[in-house]
Order: structure tokens, then sequence, then C-alpha cells
């Protein structure tokens, strides 16, 4: 409990967690060959957002 972690657990962290995520995978890709295991794992970090919220995104509106 306590201030600290109520104060923290009211900010969504997805998006900053994920830009992390998506930086470290794109600078293994550069770095060395990994195959495909990189783009997959990218594209599933599209499955930390609900629906309504990626269909709220310009980009993949433009997708379908």
């Amino acid at each position: 409990g306590g201030w600290w972690r109520h104060t923290l657990n009211r900010l969504d962290w997805r998006g900053t967690v994920l830009l992390i995520g998506v930086a470290m995978h794109i600078g293994i890709e550069a770095a060395m060959e990994v195959g495909p295991f990189c783009p997959a794992t990218v594209s599933l970090y599209l499955a930390c957002f609900h629906p309504d919220e990626l269909r709220r995104w310009p980009l993949l509106r433009t997708l379908r």
C-alpha cells in the first residue's frame, strides 16, 4: 500500500513500457540477426490495448 503505490497505480504505464520494449527489440534487430522473432514480438504489443483503443489510432484506421 501507501501513497507512492497509489500514485503509480493511477498512471497508465502501458505506453511508456511498450515504447521501451519496441525500442529494445528494434535495437536487438539492428545489432544481430534474430530472424522473424523481433517483428513477431513487436506485433504482440498490440494485445496490450483494448480493441476500442486501437480503433482510435489514426495509423490503424488507415489500414482497414
